[in-house]
């Protein structure tokens, strides 16, 4: 039987790699470039697309396209003609990142917040079924994290005007920046020179690094820092979970898992803890924790990771390998394992029970983790709608 592959596209990275294996083949930038005709001389040897790094490292001398933009594909035509014309994939399954997340943190019933470059989301699962009704999104995300602390950096004296400098500004939200877990406390406690720390950028430019550096994902928690009128993440869960059946609150709120890149922020799993709790009543126990995440950045494309090395938002594609296998043999990942979940709360899951896949009998699966796909599936009714 041939290995499924599973295919993780992000808005920020993309991650692709057949199912078994410990970690992804290759990670890279969801970017492609067309070279600009200005140059009489193209054609001559040179390919007019880049990708991925190539796209990132050539960006001067190409025009810029984002093929998944707010985690949907921009070009779904473009998308079927590669799938089916280009490389002809006999089988094609669309899973629900939420659902990969928790499978991931070796749970099948919990709530997931999936947090990444151009998405933030917000799902209840039970025995591997996602509660659609009372799954939240929010356009909150790595992104605008990124803008906010651009802004924070250029209001304090620093020029920071050019594409290659938001890319900087990125890598130093990823390195320096922290939730603060109570974020007025920590205002007084960093109120002092000695706190501001220097940070050289590759060009020799060097930034000043102060409170920006839990300022920044504070908006995770209060929008209205950076001008947006709406509730934080940790009200967004709480908003999720309570739109679901009281008899299923204890399990959704004891099993909160954050996943993607923002969502491995420093600090965010103590904060999210806090918050929530103090939502819920005393005698209902939330528990929040984090998918395995590694401490690198992210790698080229084609290069080979070793031993446990995984990009930060790894753990979603590595939920989707076990789930890529169970469809290749027809069955649910998580059949079974909640049986008693489902049997003491069957009407409040009515209409998400697992139901065996169709179209699934050929030898190579592909595993699209999207969170969008309500057009694609619409033109292809033959395709299973995911969990």
């Amino acid at each position: 039987m041939d290995v499924p592959l599973v295919c993780d596209y992000g808005s920020g990275f993309s991650k692709v790699g057949f199912a078994g294996m410990e970690t992804p083949l290759a990670v890279f930038p969801t970017l492609l470039g067309k070279l600009r005709h200005d140059n009489p001389l193209v054609g001559m040897g040179e390919e007019d697309w880049f990708l991925g790094d190539e796209a990132q490292h050539k960006r001067g001398e190409l025009s810029l396209q984002y093929p998944i933009s707010r985690a949907t594909v921009t070009n779904w035509a473009n998308m079927e003609k590669i799938l089916f014309e280009t490389f002809n994939v006999p089988a094609l399954y669309l899973a629900n990142l939420g659902v990969l997340s928790l499978y991931a943190s070796g749970q099948t019933s919990g709530t997931a917040i999936e947090s990444g470059e151009g998405m933030t989301y917000f799902v209840p699962i039970i025995d591997g079924c996602p509660l659609h009704q009372s799954t939240i999104q929010t356009d909150m995300a790595g992104q605008d994290l990124t803008s906010y602390l651009l802004q924070l950096l250029t209001d304090g004296g620093h020029s920071l005007v050019s594409t290659g400098d938001r890319e900087h500004v990125r890598s130093i939200k990823e390195q320096y920046c922290y939730v603060a877990l109570d974020f007025d406390k920590e205002k007084v406690k960093t109120d002092a020179p000695s706190y501001a720390q220097k940070v050289q950028l590759p060009d020799g430019q060097e930034v000043t690094l102060g409170q920006e550096k839990f300022f920044c994902p504070e908006v995770l928690f209060q929008a209205d820092l950076m001008g947006r009128n709406d509730l934080g993440i940790h009200m967004k869960a709480f908003q999720s979970i309570s739109s679901c059946s009281p008899a299923l609150w204890k399990i959704l709120f004891g099993h909160i898992v954050l996943s993607g890149g923002t969502g491995s922020c420093s600090g965010l799993r103590f904060r999210m803890q806090r918050e929530i709790s103090a939502l819920v009543s005393p005698t209902i126990n939330v528990k929040v924790t984090r998918t395995l995440q590694s401490s690198g950045p992210p790698l080229a494309m084609g290069t080979q990771m070793s031993g446990s090395s995984r990009p930060r938002s790894a753990p979603t594609w590595l939920g989707g390998c076990p789930l890529s296998e169970s469809k290749v043999r027809g069955t649910h990942v998580g059949a079974g394992v909640d049986a008693g979940v489902r049997a003491r709360h069957g009407a409040s899951l009515q209409g998400c029970a697992p139901q065996r896949s169709r179209g699934f009998s050929r030898l190579f699966v592909t595993l699209v983790c999207l969170s969008v796909f309500s057009n694609f599936s619409a033109k292809h009714p033959c395709l299973p709608h995911g969990l």
